[in-house]
């Protein structure tokens, strides 16, 4: 069975991604209008915020890897790095966390705690 709601097309998409050496790491995604598959900004209840940075990033003006608070949709991890074991999506794993039990902000807020992605 597979479950896709994203199919990467260029070659080479993954081979930059991976000479990124990130543990984490996701190519920017476009969709209809303004939805892409990251957010510039975060809550303090963990929701999405419309920031000044989200724009300039979505349309690429902005072109570099940027530090975000949540991707999802297509996410490549690294697992032979050590951090790559504490990323959950499960919200119960994570100490302390007493947000919305959504798997992409749960994924978020652990890989974002842990400061080493």
């Amino acid at each position: 069975m597979l479950d896709a709601d994203v199919f990467l097309i260029n070659p080479s998409t993954i081979r930059n991604l991976i000479h990124k050496e990130y543990t984490v790491v996701a190519p920017l995604l476009r969709s209809d209008g303004m939805y892409s598959n990251f957010w510039a900004g975060m809550t303090a209840e963990h929701y999405y915020l419309r920031t000044e940075l989200y724009e300039p990033i979505l349309f690429r003006e902005k072109i570099d890897c940027h530090n975000v608070p949540m991707i999802h949709s297509a996410v490549l991890i690294d697992l032979r790095r050590r951090y790559s074991d504490y990323l959950t999506y499960k919200a119960e794993k994570l100490t302390g966390y007493d947000g919305p039990v959504d798997d992409i902000i749960t994924f978020a807020i652990g890989a974002n705690k842990s400061g080493k992605y």
